[in-house]
């Protein structure tokens, strides 16, 4: 395990904005990769991130066309926010709730 794995690799404690997909701190932009973070950090389920499952941000994502409330981002527990991606089910769930406000 080299330096770069460890604590001080993990991404900063901030929120999601709309359309941002999790990626590991590894140098530039270029060289950015996918964090493998296959649940969903709000219900524990799969969260169908096709750059998590592959590693790759070159693949295509559903989560790259729908908004995120902030009130569904701040719910993301601080260890997982910006390391793990919200599934398609608590999405709409917090996008039917708002609908109805």
């Amino acid at each position: 395990m080299s330096a770069a794995d460890g604590p001080a690799a993990r991404a900063p404690d901030v929120a999601f904005a709309p359309g941002d997909i999790a990626v590991a701190p590894v140098g530039s932009a270029a060289g950015a990769q996918a964090l493998p973070e296959p649940l969903c950090p709000l219900c524990g389920s799969p969260n169908a991130c096709r750059p998590a499952a592959t590693g790759s941000l070159g693949e295509a994502c559903w989560c790259r066309g729908v908004t995120f409330s902030p009130e569904l981002l701040a719910a993301v527990p601080g260890p997982k926010r910006s390391i793990a991606c919200i599934c398609r089910a608590c999405a709409e769930a917090a996008s039917a709730s708002v609908d109805r406000a």
